[in-house]
């Protein structure tokens, strides 16, 4: 998919949310105008009644070199459109791609992470992200803890983020590898986990280590 038809299918999700919710004051949301005296196109307006310009900003595909809603340059050029516009507010998205998913036992909920380390926690608890850092690395995939009172998630470098009850034992964040880290999972007896490379290389954090591929 490119820009405009991810902006398309974004624009139609908030036109609907926007019929719904008309004490909101936005009357609907407007894909990719130019700004006058620019060549710089802006990937959403979001208008008033009067069809003023409320805000603007852009959209990121997961595979654009600077995704993160928080880069620089992101954060730059959304402000700007919007004072082409005359608006008073800027956005920018967050537009990575969800890599990893693990059940919560306890709510029968489940948490969603993204390659930007963004937790989305459905029927579960929250208990934190790394969705506001710049990280080192994407992350690829996450775990609960054994009972379900927190969560990893894991870079392809191997770095470890853990929160609520989960435990850090240690990680390959600090290590050259032959391959990407492209999952992990828990081990139910120690409460440990291991990771596993595209190699089928294997590492254990306070779990057992029966063989790789």
């Amino acid at each position: 998919m490119n820009e405009w038809g991810f902006a398309a299918e974004v624009k139609s999700w908030w036109d609907a949310q926007f019929r719904a919710h008309p004490e909101w004051g936005i009357a609907r949301c407007e894909v990719e105008e130019q700004v006058e005296g620019d060549r710089t196109r802006s990937d959403l307006t979001l208008k008033g009644p009067s069809n003023e310009v409320l805000a603007a900003g852009e959209l990121r595909l997961p595979d654009h070199p600077h995704s993160n809603p928080y880069a620089p340059d992101n954060l730059l050029g959304a402000i700007n459109k919007a004072m082409g516009h005359g608006a008073r507010w800027a956005f920018t998205s967050d537009s990575c791609q969800v890599v990893g998913i693990s059940a919560d036992d306890a709510t029968g909920g489940y948490w969603e992470v993204a390659t930007d380390g963004g937790i989305f926690a459905f029927g579960a608890p929250f208990y934190g992200s790394t969705g506001n850092i710049s990280l080192n690395k994407p992350v690829n995939g996450m775990t609960a803890t054994v009972n379900d009172g927190g969560y990893w998630f894991v870079a392809s470098d191997g770095g470890i983020f853990a929160y609520g009850n989960a435990q850090f034992y240690g990680s390959t964040g600090a290590m050259i590898l032959n391959a990407p880290v492209v999952g992990m999972a828990t081990d139910s007896a120690t409460g440990g986990y291991w990771l596993v490379a595209s190699d089928g290389g294997i590492f254990s954090y306070n779990a057992p280590f029966y063989g790789a591929g």
